[in-house]
């Protein structure tokens, strides 16, 4: 087959429906834009480039993302993406508020929990209701995917789409896969669903590169580079919510001994990260499926049991969030939950099983519901004018 004339056919007969054209100069090309049909037009060509099976995945200085195939090159203009970025880097910082977490001396929750490492967190009234060792140093292993998909979400434009290229290469072995390939396109929500539902690796240092690119200020660089860029933002943005005990050196958790945080800090992620709408519907669902942005099928089930109606796990108020396990981290959690309109997140830490750590995390939703259900409709808060009034509590469903 002649890849080059292919291309050529291809998008010739499709130059009436979209914006899109084979450029001898690149330098040139970058200045086109594809206005309202981009999305749709890269996902095609994409599919047309890796279809023809010669492609490489370049970046010129401006983001934009060149599919090669045989010579020919094929533009997504990225320039406004990257504006985009630029700004959205400068609203995360002024957004990204510090998360004050006050532990009281006595919690109201008392339970020995079997992990080393807790904390549970009513976010509705901003109060800590148990806290075990949560200042002490731990690693992330998975849970560091909420701060990956977070910052990323943030920083991608509306309508962008995420393209696997090399940095699939830089993925550990051994590391959780969602199975995408180079070439592969997602769109945000998909992007979501492989970081949060699945907990792919190979999604994350997607998200990584290529945000890291839309950051990056110079002319060529590497997935190596780009990924290192878009780590520096999540140490970035953990400093911005207060998370300062934490330090990340890759954007998927895998064990590293600079790679570290507490439950206290990792409670403040899973504030930060809880807050996109994205993130909360990936980690509620058991199931994501469907075709990817650039047409391959895909169905990825939720590695979280506490939302598997079939687990044994299972706990039906849960709603989210992220696992994590690796054998320096231990098993790991940072789950939410909601009952009688109250949102809890309990993060369980270095656990020396999945057992302990999923009935850990059980027990102590239930005692702080518990105590919920018997505390605050009798509690008053008084405003900012000195009135009080009576908090409302939605009754359990029967």
């Amino acid at each position: 087959m002649d890849n080059s004339g292919t291309l050529n056919h291809v998008v010739g007969r499709n130059a009436a429906v979209y914006t899109a054209a084979v450029f001898e100069d690149e330098k040139a090309a970058a200045r086109r834009k594809l206005h309202n049909t981009r999305v749709g037009v890269m996902a095609f060509l994409v599919a047309s480039c890796c279809a023809l099976g010669a492609y490489q995945i370049a970046y010129t200085a401006n983001g934009a993302v060149a599919v090669k195939s045989d010579g020919y090159t094929v533009l997504k203009d990225d320039t406004s993406d990257h504006k985009s970025a630029v700004a959205a880097v400068t609203k995360v910082s002024e957004e990204s508020k510090k998360i004050d977490i006050e532990i009281p001396e006595i919690c109201p929750v008392n339970m020995t929990a079997y992990s080393p490492i807790a904390i549970v967190y009513d976010k509705t009234t901003g109060k800590v209701l148990y806290s075990k060792n949560e200042t002490e140093k731990c690693y992330p292993a998975s849970t560091a995917k909420l701060m990956t998909a977070a910052v990323a979400l943030d920083i991608a434009p509306d309508g962008y789409n995420f393209i696997a290229g090399n940095e699939l290469d830089l993925v550990p072995e051994n590391a959780s896969l969602a199975r995408i390939n180079k070439c592969y396109s997602l769109n945000r929500q998909q992007l979501a669903d492989g970081v949060i539902l699945i907990g792919g690796s190979d999604v994350s240092y997607t998200a990584a590169a290529n945000i890291g690119r839309l950051l990056s200020d110079t002319d060529d660089i590497s997935a190596d580079k780009a990924v290192s860029e878009f780590v520096d933002m999540m140490n970035t943005t953990a400093r911005n919510i207060g998370a300062e005990s934490t330090h990340f050196t890759n954007p998927d958790g895998f064990y590293d001994d600079d790679n570290y945080t507490t439950a206290k800090d990792m409670l403040k992620i899973a504030i930060y990260a809880s807050d996109h709408d994205e993130i909360m519907d990936a980690a509620g669902r058991e199931i994501s499926n469907g075709k990817l942005a650039s047409g391959q099928y895909y169905e990825w089930l939720n590695t979280n049991k506490l939302v598997l109606e079939e687990s044994s796990s299972y706990y039906e108020y849960a709603t989210g969030l992220k696992t994590g396990m690796t054998e320096g981290a231990g098993y790991c959690i940072a789950a939410t939950a909601e009952r009688y309109g109250h949102e809890l997140i309990c993060v369980v830490m270095n656990s020396d099983s999945g057992e302990h750590r999923q009935s850990d995390v059980t027990n102590l939703f239930d005692l702080s519901f518990e105590y919920i259900n018997e505390n605050c409709d009798a509690e008053e808060e008084t405003d900012t004018d000195g009135e009080t009034e009576e908090s409302s509590m939605d009754e359990e469903d029967t």
